[in-house]
C-alpha cells in the first residue's frame, strides 16, 4: 500500500511539472512587464518636487520656451531636444516651473522606456527571442542608463534617434539602409558622438554585401543624406567659424601639445601621466561603469562563444565598439563625462 501511494504522488508531481512546463508564456507578455517595471524604476527614483536636478535640463527649458514664444535666436547645435520639448510646452501649458520641468522628465522617461522595446527588436537579429528579452531587460534595468533617463536631458533621445538608425540599417530590406542614415543624421544633431553611427553603417555596409558596386551605391548615397539632415549642424557649426566636428579635433590636439589635462579630466596629481593616458585610463574606467557586472559575465561568454562563428554580424558588433571607443577618446580630452560611452551599452548588451 505504501509503494502505491509513493508511486501515486509521483505521478502526480510529474503530471504537475508537466503542466508547469505546457505553460509559456508569451514574449510579447514578458516584454511588456520589462517596459513596465523599466518605467516604474524610472519614475520612482525621479525627484518630482526638485526644481534644479539638472542645469542642462533647465536650459533646454529655456530653449524650448523660446521656441513655443517663436524666437529661434538661441537655435543652435543642439536643438533637436528643445525642438521636441516646445511641441509638448505648446500643447500642455504650464505655469509652474517644477510642472515644466516634470513634463519634460515624463518625456525622457517615456523615451527610454520605449527604447527598450526597440533594443529587443534589434536583439532578435543577433540572437533568439529569449536572449532578446534578456537584453531588453539589460537595457531596462542597467543603472546609468536609468540615471540619465530621469535627468531629462537629451541622452534618451540621441540612444532612441541612434538605435532606430542601427536598426533600419541591419533590417533585411536594404532600401530601408537609406532610411537609417536619415535617422544617423538625426542623431548626429542631437549629440555630436552621433558621428560614430554613418561610420558604422558604412563598415556595415562594407561587411555585408559583397558586390563592390552595392557596397559604393549605399555609402556614397547614404552620405549624402546623412550630409543634408545633419546640415543644420554643418551650417551652425561654419558659422562660428569652425568645421563640424573638426573643431573638437582641433581643440584635442592643441591640448596634447600642450599636455593639459582640462579640470574635468583632472583626477589626481600625477606628473608621469599625461593627458593620453589619463584620458585612456578615464574612457576604461567609465566603460566599466557604465554596465552592470553581470554585463560584463555575459560579454566575455558571448564573445567566446560569438567567435567559433565569427559570421558579418559580429565584425559589425566589434567594429562599432571599437569605433565609440575611438570617437570619445577625444572627447575625453575636453570633457570626462561617462555619457560619451553610453551606446556602447546596447552593443555590449
Amino acid at each position: 500500500k505504501t509503494m502505491k501511494e509513493n508511486m501515486t504522488n509521483k505521478i502526480k508531481i510529474l503530471q504537475f511539472s508537466e503542466k508547469i512546463e505546457s505553460v509559456k508564456i508569451p514574449n510579447l507578455i514578458l516584454l511588456l512587464a520589462i517596459v513596465v517595471i523599466g518605467f516604474s524604476i524610472r519614475s520612482y527614483f525621479t525627484y518630482w518636487d526638485m526644481n534644479f536636478e539638472s542645469p542642462d535640463a533647465f536650459l533646454f527649458l529655456l530653449e524650448a520656451n523660446s521656441f513655443v514664444e517663436g524666437n529661434f535666436d538661441n537655435f543652435g547645435i543642439r536643438s533637436i531636444w528643445p525642438m521636441i520639448i516646445s511641441g509638448f510646452l505648446s500643447i500642455f501649458q504650464f505655469t509652474e516651473l517644477v510642472d515644466k520641468l516634470n513634463l519634460i522628465r515624463i518625456i525622457s522617461i517615456s523615451i527610454s522606456t520605449i527604447t527598450t522595446v526597440l533594443v529587443y527588436k534589434i536583439s532578435k537579429k543577433f540572437v533568439k527571442s529569449k536572449y532578446a528579452l534578456f537584453v531588453a531587460a539589460l537595457f531596462a534595468f542597467d543603472p546609468s542608463l536609468i540615471e540619465n533617463s530621469v535627468l531629462g536631458i537629451r541622452e534618451p533621445i540621441f540612444l532612441l534617434l541612434g538605435l532606430i538608425s542601427i536598426y533600419y540599417g541591419i533590417h533585411k530590406n536594404e532600401k530601408f539602409m537609406f532610411l537609417a542614415f536619415v535617422f544617423a543624421g538625426l542623431a548626429f544633431d542631437t549629440k555630436i558622438a552621433g558621428i560614430v553611427i554613418p561610420i558604422f553603417l558604412c563598415i556595415f555596409i562594407l561587411l555585408r554585401f559583397k558586390s563592390f558596386n552595392k557596397k559604393i551605391k549605399f555609402i556614397s548615397i547614404g552620405i549624402v543624406i546623412f550630409l543634408i539632415v545633419a546640415l543644420p549642424y554643418i551650417i551652425l557649426t561654419s558659422e562660428q567659424g569652425s568645421i563640424p566636428f573638426m573643431w573638437m579635433l582641433t581643440n584635442s590636439m592643441n591640448q596634447l601639445q600642450e599636455d593639459n589635462i582640462s579640470p574635468s579630466t583632472y583626477v589626481e596629481p600625477n606628473e608621469e601621466a599625461g593627458i593620453i593616458e589619463t584620458s585612456i585610463v578615464r574612457e576604461i574606467l567609465h566603460l566599466g561603469r557604465i554596465n552592470l557586472p553581470l554585463t560584463w559575465i555575459f560579454v566575455v561568454v558571448g564573445f567566446f562563444s560569438w567567435i567559433q562563428t565569427r559570421d558579418f554580424k559580429f565584425y559589425a558588433v566589434i567594429s562599432a565598439l571599437t569605433v565609440i571607443l575611438l570617437v570619445a577618446l577625444p572627447m575625453y580630452f575636453q570633457s570626462a563625462e561617462y555619457r560619451n560611452l553610453l551606446l556602447a551599452s546596447p552593443f555590449l548588451f
